[in-house]
């Protein structure tokens, strides 16, 4: 199994995604990895696995951000989903009384 070190900078929007998958209520300090580094330093990051990789994602305020602004992304995108999907029910919907009214006018006709 691999393992990766990612930095805010260079994490994908897949990267994200298995964040939100994993962590979808979000995560907390306990949820958090503290590593000290081959410098010396102390940095803590989010664990996060897949079949075949185990990625830590160094956890900061810029990488907060991104999250945050992913998930902003992802919402306006459901809202256009869903605009799109009542619109064509509405369509739908004025189709088939339209259609109702012209059966209504051809037996009206037919009398």
């Amino acid at each position: 199994m691999n393992r990766y070190i990612k930095d805010f900078a260079t994490i994908t929007d897949k990267h994200l995604m298995l964040i939100k998958e994993q962590y979808p209520q979000g995560f907390c300090d306990q949820d958090l990895v503290s590593l000290k580094t081959c410098t010396g330093e102390y940095i803590e990051a989010l664990d996060i696995r897949t079949e075949d990789a185990i990625y830590l994602v160094r956890v900061n305020h810029a990488l907060l951000e991104k999250i945050d602004d992913f998930e902003q992304r992802e919402d306006v995108d459901r809202e256009i989903e869903a605009e799109f999907f009542l619109n064509e029910v509405d369509q739908a919907d004025k189709d088939a009384e339209k259609e109702k009214e012209r059966e209504l006018d051809l037996e009206y006709d037919e009398d």
